[in-house]
């Protein structure tokens, strides 16, 4: 956040014109509830991680074996937490993880995408 609510008002620069503004947008409430956004700069987005684990097939399962079912359910639990450890372990190795630096590579080597980690398991 650059500026909040009140920095933005009492901005000489500014200030004036957000008032202004504020003041023109309709108020849900009425009288003079005056609403004024924080002034922010967007980070770029991280490389986002996936992982496509094999098929859980479960066609051979039996809904009342009580048994079955807990023993699949363990393991489709493991599974999943195995594949998230996996995936944050590669977010905090990841080199190119951070946008420039990945951009940055991509640029330099004519669009080759930037190394990453297998995406199966």
């Amino acid at each position: 956040v650059i500026l909040d609510t009140r920095e933005s008002l009492d901005s000489p620069l500014i200030g004036p014109t957000v008032q202004q503004v504020a003041s023109d947008m309709p108020s849900v409430k009425g009288g003079d509830d005056l609403f004024v956004a924080p002034l922010a700069i967007p980070r770029l987005p991280r490389r986002q991680y996936f992982l496509f684990a094999p098929a859980i097939y479960t066609d051979d399962i039996n809904k009342n074996d009580r048994e079955r079912c807990d023993t699949l359910y363990i393991d489709v639990k493991q599974a999943i937490f195995q594949g998230i450890e996996l995936l944050l372990r590669a977010r905090e190795s990841d080199f190119y993880g951070d946008p420039v630096r990945r951009l940055a590579y991509e640029a330099l080597s004519g669009g080759k995408p930037a190394p990453t980690f297998p995406l199966y398991v």
